[in-house]
Parts: C-alpha cells; structure tokens; sequence
C-alpha cells in the first residue's frame, strides 16, 4: 500500500515505482494494452474512492487476444490440409526464438522444413525471405515448432 507522510496537493501527480527486486511476476499469458481489470483505490481522508479500472497499460506477450488459426482451403476430416497461424507480436523475436504451436488430434510427418509467408514479418525490413523461420512438427505432442532464422523487431 502507498501512504502518505505528508500532505499532498490534490493535483500534484504521483508515480510510483516497484522494482523488480520486489518479486512481482506479470502473468503467464502476458497482458493486454490497455487491460481493465487492475484497479486503483483509496481510502483517503477527503474522500475514498472505490476502485476503479486503471486505464493505461502496456501490452506484454507476443499472442495476446490476437492469435489466430484458419485454413485458408477448404479441408476435409483425416486428409492433408494447408493452415495458417498469426498474431500480432509486443515483443520482438531474436535469433533461434521458437514458437510453438500445440494442436491436439492432428498428425503429420516428422519434418516440414519451410518458411513463414511473408506477410507475417511485415515488420522485418531487409530479412532474408528464404530463411525467415524453419517450421518443424513433433508428432510425439502434436506440436509445430517454429524456429527463428532472423531477428524480428
């Protein structure tokens, strides 16, 4: 809790800093911009305020509220299918960072080898377009990897 010491002027703007020595963890599925459900209150002697939705945030984790899988052809139950997965990213990618993507109930062969389509690194200026990602699936967890081949910002 933040106490006062001393009076404070009602306009004089507060800011607070909690280092992260303090041991405060973000949530594991990241956060989303602007996010309503952190609130603010006080008991002040001038009046308490109840709590009320802190308004400005930051977005942290690169798949918050914005991850999406479709396919972009028609597809049949048991048969070969094309996907596509994107998201809109927070934080950047470096070298060999991997994305994985868990998808229960599907199968596949034990290596893809490929790269991303382009319009999902729009905002990699200058990255080599043949060596943007290698895309692996794991069929012992039904998971496709992605592995990073260049730093995206």
């Amino acid at each position: 809790a933040f106490v006062a010491k001393a009076p404070i002027l009602k306009t004089t703007p507060i800011s607070v800093f909690v280092p992260s020595s303090a041991g405060i963890w973000l949530p594991a599925i990241g956060t989303f911009a602007n996010q309503t459900v952190w609130t603010i209150s006080t008991n002040s002697n001038a009046g308490p305020v109840l709590p009320t939705a802190i308004s400005k945030s930051p977005a942290v984790g690169s798949f918050v509220d914005s991850s999406y899988l479709k396919f972009p052809l028609p597809c049949r139950a048991s048969q070969q299918c094309a996907l596509e997965f994107g998201f809109n990213q927070t934080m950047g990618f470096t070298l060999y960072d991997r994305i994985e993507i868990f998808l229960p109930g599907y199968a596949g062969p034990g290596w893809l080898g490929g790269v991303l389509r382009p319009k999902l690194w729009a905002n990699c200026p200058g990255c080599d377009q043949q060596r943007q990602a290698v895309i692996e699936w794991r069929p012992m967890n039904h998971t496709l990897s992605v592995k990073i081949m260049n730093p995206v910002s």
